[in-house]
């Protein structure tokens, strides 16, 4: 859909009301391109923090495409920010029966385990998994140093 392109296109050069008036033209056009429903589902949480309206454009994109990675992650992230864990928890699980490389839902899983459930030998492994797959990113870097440190006492971090 090249409206969705085009709305991206807005998005990542922070032209955050272009995009959306973008995205949703291209709704119009095909209100069930799973892309757009995605993109404009992250627009809305994050540049107008519209969790309903995103929360409701992720499960439409899961109706059409129940399996779509990117949808689940992005539920996911705003289902554990409104504190339903149970739910963000399975989703983060189910990305990770299809692709058990996916760094971003190993990343959220492992930052969950230790900071909500308290289970921080699981939490560090789902960080060093995710490592394997993006060795510099810098939120798990820390997310890791930081259970490191505060569980285990080691000042070295995530060497």
């Amino acid at each position: 859909n090249a409206l969705c392109i085009l709305g991206h296109m807005h998005a990542t050069k922070g032209e955050n009301e272009e995009a959306e008036s973008t995205y949703r033209l291209a709704l119009v056009a095909d209100p069930n391109h799973v892309a757009t429903l995605n993109n404009l589902g992250h627009l809305v949480h994050t540049y107008r923090n519209n969790i309903e309206e995103a929360e409701a454009l992720y499960r439409h994109a899961l109706v059409v495409d129940p399996e779509r990675l990117s949808v689940l992650n992005n539920l996911g992230n705003l289902l554990s920010s409104r504190k339903e864990y149970d739910e963000a928890e399975a989703l983060y699980r189910r990305i990770l029966q299809h692709d058990p490389h996916h760094a971003t839902a190993l990343a959220s899983l492992g930052h969950l385990l230790h900071t909500v459930r308290e289970k921080n030998v699981e939490a560090e492994t789902m960080y060093r998994r995710s490592l394997k797959a993006e060795p510099n990113n810098a939120n798990t870097l820390t997310n890791l140093g930081h259970l490191l440190f505060t569980v285990k006492k080691d000042t070295r971090g995530a060497e």
